[in-house]
């Protein structure tokens, strides 16, 4: 453990000083020539942890630790979770934090562009300024008595561990919570140990609860970063895990494992997948009903469209959708194409061909079918197509006209294998489609 605080102090530096240095802002980072006084913090960027002077339980006394706390939750106390070693000053509001060159790291130089960073998990950090991803330093590394959710257990005596101290008289007892080895990676040793006697003894090995949310590879044991709890190792040599926010109740603790507290616990988590299932599950049906009304709503509006009456002229006719794939062979010969449909050639009994247009669907197509159906399907002029009749059963929207001998005019205009119209024939054509658009627009009642 001195090995560890010595390597931080190579980076770091509590000091008393004259506030000569530029006071930190209201941030989660600080920068060389930047300090924290007595009453300046650094707070995680949600929210949720503080570094700083500010003591646990007011009304404070004279002596204050520099740490990191726990201040998630209004309600609660703040909670210690980490601080420096041998930093309880008489005149907190006098002193001053800053990071220092000082020290044998051989990353840092002179020339190191480094910062320290609190981040949301509590762990104090210094990075690279140009490369964030690059740690000279962590506190989850060099840990307390507290392991926070993200932070690790070793399986070793170097770390990282947990570890706790109370003085006694001269002598001062010291606990140890390592993990254990790989093959048991829910396990974990508590060791004691006393500056007055050289021994050191296993106190007490068990394994973690289940419940807890954790992870392990073959040198470390992982606190979940989705758990919301953390452990604390007592220098008693107790181990106890609670909730952050939960104001110190405790859930579990070795090894007086209290079973009822950790049935409560695993009651509560499964109580709490439960709800949130069930919520899942109404919300689903809950959608699933509101689409398929939405469906019903849409299909009643579609069958009363197709369900209104045409008020169509007594003379068309009306034809099924049996007769039209018969006449036109089940439309296999197509001799144009509009913007709503295709049109296809077609014979009828009592008529020698029929062009037949077929729509394309009948949500789009339903508006245009009854237009036709209703003007053109009444109009009689010598330069207008005539409209024989329709075919409307189903989604079929089927419109059965005059059959043009000529052909189209497109195809007298634009085709290679046409003969050339005469200018005589190009003026009598103009003048027949000048007359029935005028018809329409302006004659036609």
């Amino acid at each position: 453990m001195e090995k560890a605080c010595k390597f931080f102090l190579a980076a770091m530096l509590i000091c008393i000083m004259s506030p000569r240095y530029k006071s930190a802002d209201a941030t989660d980072a600080l920068f060389p020539g930047q300090v924290l006084s007595g009453n300046d913090t650094l707070t995680s960027k949600n929210g949720a942890f503080q570094l700083g002077f500010k003591c646990v339980y007011p009304p404070c006394s004279d002596w204050t630790p520099l740490g990191i706390r726990y201040v998630g939750l209004l309600t609660c106390k703040p909670l210690l979770v980490w601080e420096f070693a041998d930093s309880h000053l008489s005149e907190p509001w006098t002193s001053f934090f800053n990071l220092s060159q000082r020290g044998n790291d051989p990353q840092l130089t002179s020339l190191t562009p480094y910062y320290t960073v609190l981040l949301d998990n509590g762990n104090l950090v210094v990075r690279d300024q140009v490369n964030s991803s690059l740690s000279f330093w962590q506190s989850f590394n060099n840990l307390g008595d507290i392991l926070l959710p993200g932070g690790w257990l070793g399986f070793n005596i170097n770390g990282p561990l947990m570890f706790s101290s109370e003085f006694s008289g001269s002598c001062v007892t010291s606990s140890y919570l390592v993990r254990n080895p790989a093959d048991q990676p829910q396990g974990f040793s508590i060791f004691q140990s006393t500056n007055c006697s050289t021994d050191t003894r296993l106190h007490y090995s068990g394994t973690f609860p289940s419940w807890m949310g954790y992870l392990a590879d073959e040198d470390t044991l992982f606190l979940s970063n989705n758990s919301d709890l953390y452990v604390r190792l007592d220098s008693d040599g107790t181990l106890t895990a609670a909730k952050l926010g939960g104001c110190g109740t405790l859930l579990w603790s070795a090894p007086k494992s209290d079973s009822s507290q950790e049935e409560s616990y695993s009651m509560q988590h499964k109580s709490h997948s439960k709800i949130k299932t069930i919520a899942l599950t109404t919300t689903a049906i809950g959608v699933l009903i509101l689409l398929m009304l939405i469906g019903l709503v849409l299909f009643w509006i579609r069958r009363k469209m197709m369900k209104r009456p045409l008020n169509c002229n007594s003379t068309l006719m009306v034809f099924s959708e049996a007769q039209m794939k018969k006449a036109t062979k089940s439309f296999s010969e197509k001799i144009g194409e509009g913007g709503f449909g295709c049109v296809f050639k077609g014979a009828l009994p009592g008529f020698s061909l029929v062009p037949v247009k077929k729509l394309k669907g009948v949500a789009q197509g339903e508006k245009e079918f009854r237009a036709e159906v209703q003007t053109i399907g009444i109009i009689r002029h010598v330069n207008l197509v005539r409209l024989f009749g329709f075919c409307a059963q189903g989604r079929a929207r089927l419109l059965v006209y005059e059959y043009m001998e000529n052909g189209s005019l497109n195809s007298h205009l634009f085709s290679k294998s046409s003969p050339k119209l005469t200018w005589d024939l190009r003026y009598r054509i103009a003048l027949g489609i000048a007359r029935g658009l005028a018809y329409i627009h302006e004659e036609c009642r």
